[in-house]
């Protein structure tokens, strides 16, 4: 994932770059009433302040986020509740759907909260984090 942006300011080895918006965030409203996102990123090839500048995030990672966010717990769901029912239907006890709800709830639950820690252990590790690779001359580029 490739993205144009203007350095607003650099600290150390990381500059706080400045995105504009696209017409697909507008439904969104995460970022509030601004057209501008502000990020972080590695600023690896020492880009100055007011430089344009490509910054990219590895899509692999992109991927592995998406699926571990979203599939991940949608896969435990269904285990969870297959092996809830099977359990409750081989040992006799409980209604068995309502044990595999219950139990397919529970892996759900686990499985955000193991989502949850697998991003803060690659955010700390600055794996969604930017990188800035070059830095672009605007009126040699076509910058959509």
């Amino acid at each position: 994932m490739r993205e144009y942006a203007k350095v607003i300011e650099v600290n150390d080895n990381l500059a706080t770059v400045r995105i504009q918006r696209h017409g697909s965030c507008d439904k969104c409203g995460k970022c509030g009433e601004s057209n501008d996102i502000e990020v972080e990123a590695k600023n690896s090839i020492g880009a100055k302040e007011g430089d344009l500048v490509t910054i990219e995030l590895r899509d692999s990672n992109v991927l592995g986020a998406a699926l571990v966010v979203y599939l991940l717990p949608l896969i435990n769901l269904f285990i969870g509740y297959f092996i809830g029912q099977w359990f409750s239907g081989n040992y006799g006890f409980g209604n068995s759907d309502l044990i595999g709800a219950l139990s397919g709830i529970s892996f759900l639950i686990i499985s955000l909260f193991f989502a949850r820690k697998y991003g803060e252990i690659n955010n700390s590790k600055g794996k969604y984090q930017p990188e800035i690779k070059r830095t672009v001359d605007p009126t040699s580029e076509n910058l959509t």
